[in-house]
């Protein structure tokens, strides 16, 4: 058997133990499922005294400007407080008004905004026998 290599594929020098990948605190970033979201916890954040203080200006900032590819491009507070309706009729006019002045820039067809789901669950309930008789 051989000596272990590094991910690398360098061998470290006699004596030194191989680096371990190691996140400081101040480089921390969260990413979430595929989205690459740029909230920085601050330094430290990852103990405990600092976590809640951070956790809360994260939630604030996920539920309220982040918008989620999921739910149409909107946030989790316009779905949740019924404001979707709204934002997505805004959205349909910004959208006509880019086709009316640049046409050319849409290939296929006019846009249109998303439809957002009619359900969102995290975990989704199991479906009963009543349910699987309806269906049938």
């Amino acid at each position: 058997m051989g000596a272990a290599k590094s991910s690398g594929g360098v061998r470290p020098p006699l004596g030194a133990a191989p680096k371990e990948p190691h996140p400081s605190a101040d480089l921390c970033e969260l990413r979430l499922g595929r989205g690459d979201f740029r909230f920085r916890a601050p330094p430290g954040a990852v103990l405990h005294k600092h976590a809640r203080t951070f956790l809360r200006a994260f939630f604030a900032w996920y539920n309220t400007q982040y918008d989620h590819a999921g739910l149409a491009l909107l946030t989790p507070h316009d779905v949740h407080h019924g404001l979707a309706s709204e934002r997505l009729v805004q959205r349909a006019q910004v959208l006509s008004a880019a086709y009316a002045a640049h046409p050319e820039r849409f290939v296929r067809r006019p846009p249109k905004p998303a439809t957002p789901p009619t359900a969102v669950y995290i975990n989704p309930p199991k479906p009963t026998t009543a349910t699987l008789e309806t269906r049938a």
